[in-house]
């Protein structure tokens, strides 16, 4: 097992340096602003050439994700985006998982930094 601590870009960086391209991956994200995905868009350009099949969860509780960052999502290859829709619940999960062909790769990147500016580059989750 490998353990890497830092902001989310630099964690999702050294995940796809150390290990072979993922067959899919999975990203629950409470909150999806452009800001956040401006930094993390080459993470996303290497999934895409590579191949990945990308599902994305998110929701606009609290009209904090942006339209526009969910709409250019969308536009990736072999990508799906889904918007959950919470009536009493707080929807605020945040989970990377990358699925390999070789089950014994898979990764969970589980954490506290949602696809915003400050969550991607700046915390450190």
């Amino acid at each position: 097992m490998t353990l890497i601590t830092s902001n989310l870009n630099r964690t999702l960086e050294r995940h796809l340096e150390i290990n072979p391209p993922p067959q899919r991956v999975d990203i629950i994200s409470s909150y999806i602003r452009k800001e956040g995905i401006d930094v993390v868009w080459p993470v996303f350009e290497v999934l895409e050439e590579k191949g990945a099949r990308i599902r994305i969860i998110s929701t606009f509780n609290r009209k904090i994700t942006d339209v526009d960052s969910i709409e250019r999502l969308a536009k990736l290859k072999n990508t799906e985006v889904y918007i959950f829709e919470p009536s009493r619940v707080n929807f605020h999960a945040k989970t990377w998982f990358f699925g390999h062909a070789n089950r014994d790769l898979d990764t969970a990147i589980i954490g506290s930094s949602n696809l915003t500016g400050r969550g991607v580059a700046a915390a450190v989750e």
